[in-house]
């Protein structure tokens, strides 16, 4: 074993610690900005989580029409959306301010309640015993603020 020589000490713990800075360095490249996007999502639902409700005793549905009334609190937004849905059928619903559509029946651009105890009634062409609402914001939709079941009109 005379004249070989093996890798120093110093030599080594520098070696180990070079690999561990780069493996570091290689993982916060990719988990930083994954991290930091999943933040600012969440974050921006965070102040819409429920702050809209769906006022029970306004709400109801006939044999043709689905009548929804929303109520913000402490909030300003300017898109929601609706999920109704019956037996047979569940169908998502977007209701953004300043839009029209053709799957509600007053047919004039849509207007979001005021904030602070703001209310606004909504006229759906198609007859839903249940719904649910959530805010959008500009990371996307947010999780469902309110749900209920509706009565009879």
């Amino acid at each position: 074993m005379r004249g070989k020589r093996g890798i120093s000490e110093v030599i080594t713990t520098i070696l180990i610690i070079l690999l561990s800075v780069a493996a570091i360095s290689i993982l916060a490249v990719f988990l930083v900005p994954f991290v930091r996007n999943n933040l600012e999502k969440s974050g921006s639902c965070v102040g819409v989580l429920d702050k809209i409700d769906l006022v029970q005793d306004s709400s109801c549905y006939s044999a043709k029409n689905t009548t929804i009334r929303v109520r913000f609190k402490d909030i300003n937004v300017s898109e929601l959306y609706l999920v109704l849905s019956n037996e047979t059928a569940s169908k998502n619903y977007k209701l953004k301010s300043g839009e029209s559509y053709n799957y509600l029946l007053a047919g004039n651009p849509v207007k979001m309640p005021d904030p602070n105890g703001g209310e606004r009634t909504y006229l759906f062409n198609w007859s839903y015993n249940k719904a649910s609402i959530g805010a959008v914001t500009k990371t996307g939709a947010c999780d469902m603020s309110d749900e209920i079941v509706l009565e009879k009109c």
